[in-house]
């Protein structure tokens, strides 16, 4: 899931702006150089998604990635939310998320 933990609305997709989830496999549950990325996906202004989340509010949805590149030492699963709004975030440090993958 996806939550607005900020302050003010978050737009997920309108005429300017929209919110792609890129995914990466690493050895490390740090977004770096060394990550390899594996898929992603892009939300559209007509997805049928809510084009908005206030604060507090969450998406949730599903997405299928390829971990084939996943090997013993590379499993750590990144997940990244980049938008045209964070060029204005001082704090981009809660804009990605590992988890371990077994």
């Amino acid at each position: 899931h996806i939550q607005n933990q900020g302050e003010g609305n978050f737009i997920i997709a309108d005429e300017t702006d929209r919110l792609i989830i890129r995914a990466f496999i690493s050895g490390v549950p740090k977004l770096t150089r060394g990550a390899l990325p594996i898929g992603g996906m892009t939300f559209e202004k007509d997805d049928g998604h809510p084009r908005m989340l206030r604060p507090g509010e969450k998406l949730i949805g599903e997405i299928k990635l390829d971990t084939r590149k996943k090997t013993r030492y590379m499993k750590c699963l990144i997940l990244q939310l980049d938008s045209d709004q964070f060029i204005h975030e001082c704090d981009r440090t809660n804009n990605s998320s590992a988890v371990i993958l077994r």
